[in-house]
């Protein structure tokens, strides 16, 4: 695994970049996730049981993590395999909704 060019240590945080950037784009991705729980519990795609801001936190934070394995160099072939395994998540609440 390469080294990541900055020790998570040593990475500057509240700089003016991070809050003019990063802020409003994590708020942003985390209410289109939500947004799209919401749809899919609307169309009957996902059970009435879900609670889609919980649902989302599930996603964003696995996203969250993903973007620093692939930062800190972990084989795509693993990131791809992660990603496969997260969507099982989706999908096994897409055979309850489909039971239902």
């Amino acid at each position: 695994m390469r080294q990541p060019i900055n020790p998570p240590s040593q990475v500057p945080r509240g700089t003016p970049n991070d809050n003019a950037m990063g802020v409003p784009t994590i708020a942003t991705a985390s209410a289109g996730i939500v947004a799209c729980i919401h749809r899919a519990v609307a169309a009957g795609k996902l059970p009435a049981t879900v609670i889609p801001e919980t649902l989302a936190a599930a996603f964003d934070s696995f996203l969250l993590g993903l973007s620093t394995l692939a930062r800190d160099g972990v084989p795509y072939a693993t990131l791809d395999a992660a990603v496969t395994q997260m969507m099982g998540l989706w999908d096994s609440l897409r055979s309850v909704a489909d039971d239902q």
